[in-house]
């Protein structure tokens, strides 16, 4: 399937969404998805899958987001084999959790994300709460973006980060004193190749309290 969209191509809210082998793209600005909860009676759990699938040029690709203070809610974003290309922000991750710190799981698996402006996943509004948000990347392709690989929206937003191989290459992030990789909580990479990029920083890990870095192959950046 194929669609354009200016403002949102595909919004769910308080449902489960599954996105399969599907072409979405706009016009250089909107969201092509997004999914969330605003309920915790209706559908206090939501699940989005997606596989097979590509958004391009978008201002976001997918805006997955748990917003607002409405306790006892959670999401898990489930990505595979998906393409992310020329969007503004790639996967963006949005959690209001100043009172309600709603669990956010992300698992993105072969996935390629090149060409975006901003960030390829971007983690925002998660203050302070570093157990409720983990990210697993396994096997994922970041590739000639002109903004961050991976990156959390300030030094307030955390998350548990994990990348187990796949590649992040030919980066050159064009804003200032942002880095390649920023990541506010415990950073675990393994296996990974991380060549030819340039930033403020290759991978901007101070506010994290555990980093382990294993198996890497780290060149030319």
């Amino acid at each position: 399937a194929a669609s354009s969209a200016k403002a949102t191509a595909i919004h769910a809210d308080n449902a489960n969404l599954t996105i399969e082998n599907c072409e979405v793209s706009g016009t250089g600005s909107g969201t092509l998805v997004r999914a969330e909860t605003t309920s915790a009676k209706i559908h206090p759990s939501e699940t989005l899958t997606i596989s097979g699938s590509s958004f391009k040029n978008a201002a976001y690709g997918v805006y997955a987001a748990v917003e607002g203070n409405i306790k006892e809610r959670s999401m898990t974003v489930n990505i595979s084999n998906s393409t992310f290309a020329s969007n503004t922000q790639g996967l963006y991750c949005s959690v209001d959790n100043s009172g309600s710190k709603p669990v956010f799981n992300v698992n993105a698996t072969g996935c390629t994300f090149e060409g975006n402006t901003k960030a390829g996943i971007s983690i925002a509004n998660n203050k302070n709460n570093v157990n409720n948000f983990k990210v697993n990347v396994t096997d994922t392709q970041f590739l000639n973006n002109t903004g961050s690989a991976l990156k959390m929206g300030s030094f307030s937003d955390y998350a548990t980060v994990s990348i187990t191989g796949g590649e992040i290459s030919e980066n050159v992030v064009s804003y200032s004193s942002d880095s390649v990789i920023k990541v506010n909580g415990p950073f675990t990479m393994d296996g990974t190749t991380v060549s030819n990029n340039t930033g403020y920083h290759l991978m901007d890990l101070q506010s994290s309290p555990s980093v382990t870095i294993k198996n890497a192959v780290i060149s030319q950046n």
